[in-house]
């Protein structure tokens, strides 16, 4: 099990202001190291540390939330680094969670479910369901058979934690930053495992309104299928091509199947229509990565 004093908790902000400041009023103050990389338009990393003592606050000037990931496991020293994101918020038990969860030495990386809270206005309760559904407490309930603990793929990128030693090599091959899935799939390739644990969650709480626009979810799909489509051949891209014609209706439906699982399905009109217009976006954003690449994509990741 790991010791508390070996986790470096990074915080990525989306939002900033008030936001952060919650986000990081729920982070254990005490053995973990804190750091947050902020955007430059979220003011000085001085006026930050003066209201949080004992975080340390790095400004990335205007680069992608990849970017911003890095640099915060550049500083670190610890074993575990520990990302999330401001729209979030750490549920109790969060930091003794994460430390059972890299009992078993192949772990290489680790999280929780997502809670969406039902505070949020209908588009934002919609990005986060889109985002985040396929990890929520009643699936991971489902999943792991009444256990605490379940071996999975995939991390949910507002709340995952890495071994640094294992990242620092798989991100020799990524020059983008640390995007959660490429370094799963190549820490995977190599045997390494990923594990959720039920008591390493967080509520999703916060108004993203840059994430919520339309527009940046047909940035994030253009970003998804043009990385793919830069190594198929001409079949593959128009698979890919293809393929988006039915995503509306395939992931709605997935999203659909997650917020029935939670028993929060009934009387949500309107944020079952944001969520067909959110995956819509993101179809077309795949057509076009399918056709003309990623674009800047990367840019508006932030």
């Amino acid at each position: 099990m790991i010791d508390s004093r070996n986790i470096t908790v990074i915080v990525i902000p989306l939002i900033g202001g008030a936001a952060l400041d919650k986000c990081l009023a729920c982070v254990p103050e005490r053995d973990v190291a804190r750091v947050v990389v902020l955007r430059e338009d979220m003011g000085s990393s001085s006026e930050w540390g003066a209201r949080h003592s004992g975080v340390v606050f790095l400004n990335a000037a205007r680069r992608s939330v990849p970017f911003r990931r890095a640099v915060g496991v550049s500083v670190a020293t610890t074993d575990i680094v520990a990302l999330i994101e401001d729209t979030s918020l750490i549920h109790a038990g969060w930091l003794s969670a994460l430390c059972e969860a890299f009992g078993g030495l192949d772990i290489a990386g680790a999280g929780g479910p997502v809670r969406i809270s039902a505070d949020l206005p209908s588009r934002y309760q919609a990005l986060g369901w889109t985002e985040y559904g396929a990890f929520g407490m009643d699936r991971f309930r489902l999943l792991a058979n009444g256990g605490r603990i379940v071996l999975t793929s995939r991390l949910p990128g507002n709340n995952f934690a890495l071994r640094r030693a294992f990242l620092h090599d798989a991100l020799q091959d990524h020059d983008r930053g640390l995007i959660e899935t490429e370094v799963c799939r190549a820490l995977g390739r190599q045997g390494y495992r990923f594990a959720l644990h039920s008591g390493m969650g967080v509520t999703y709480a916060g108004v993203d309104r840059y994430g919520a626009r339309l527009a940046t979810r047909a940035r994030h799909g253009r970003l998804y299928a043009g990385t793919q489509a830069a190594v198929s051949d001409r079949l593959g891209r128009a698979t890919l091509l293809a393929k988006s014609l039915l995503l509306p209706f395939v992931m709605t439906a997935r999203t659909l199947t997650s917020m029935a699982a939670s028993g929060r399905l009934a009387g949500m009109a309107a944020v079952v229509a944001w969520v067909f217009a959110m995956q819509s976006a993101w179809a077309v954003g795949e057509a076009v990565g399918a056709v003309a690449g990623v674009g800047r994509g990367m840019e508006h990741w932030r």
